[in-house]
């Protein structure tokens, strides 16, 4: 679902956008068409410029020093590029370009497996660069567009069931999962409804996850191969 609404965001930007800033350029003027131009082309990065101006008053955390202008304009352009790219390209068009890499287990049997998880608003697309290194590297891996889009998190918890057992079949391992930003609330719901079962799950890597706790079971064993760590403010 994702993919489809940021198709029609992308079209509605790339070419919407342009067609009216012609028609608002014949009818009211160049400067006009201009303007409406510039709204659809550099709406979306100029939103997050303040973002990042912020950052030259307010230091990230306590203690820190703030960051130098040059800095958080090169940032911001970094993240500008990346955005488009993911979100105009990647997932809206892409989202599928990557197949996930299942071999049969006589091939798979001993390489542990990875299972990719994405955050809010996005879809499997987002990871096409980490499932080609994966492939190059032969790990197998599955990569989980989690729907609906807009449901509760613990619904999402069969469809990563269902990838973590495949993985583990072909494997003879627990996979590891790596998960961005709320894909580490839907690895936690669903690890959660296994009953925290330690043998089900290698490890749980999480990239701005928005959790500030850190949990452990007081009743695994001394060395568990597992343990739920936060990252602190996302």
């Amino acid at each position: 679902m994702n993919g489809r609404l940021q198709r029609l965001f992308s079209l509605f930007r790339w070419i919407v956008g342009p067609l009216l800033a012609l028609w608002a350029g014949v009818h009211w003027g160049a400067w006009t068409g201009i303007a409406v131009l510039a709204l659809f082309v550099l709406g979306p990065p100029l939103t997050m410029l303040p973002h990042f101006l912020v950052l030259r008053v307010v230091p990230p955390a306590p203690g820190l020093p703030t960051a130098p202008l040059g800095d958080l304009l090169e940032a911001w352009w970094r993240e500008v590029v990346v955005v488009t790219k993911v979100f105009c390209w990647q997932q809206p068009w892409a989202e599928h370009q990557e197949p996930d890499l299942v071999p049969e287990a006589a091939q798979a049997h001993g390489r542990r497996g990875v299972v990719l998880l994405h955050g809010y608003n996005c879809n499997r697309g987002m990871w096409n660069v980490w499932m080609r290194a994966l492939r190059a590297r032969g790990v197998p891996f599955i990569a989980v567009t989690q729907e609906p889009a807009f449901g509760s998190i613990d619904r999402y918890a069969p469809q990563i069931d269902a990838a973590m057992r495949t993985l583990q079949e072909r494997t003879g391992l627990a996979p590891l999962i790596v998960a961005h930003s709320m894909g580490g609330l839907s690895a936690r719901a669903w690890w959660r409804s296994q009953g925290h079962a330690f043998d089900r799950i290698h490890r749980i890597l999480t990239l701005g996850t928005p959790i500030t706790a850190r949990c452990w079971r007081s009743s695994a064993p001394r060395r568990t191969p597992v343990r739920c760590e936060a990252i602190r403010n996302g």
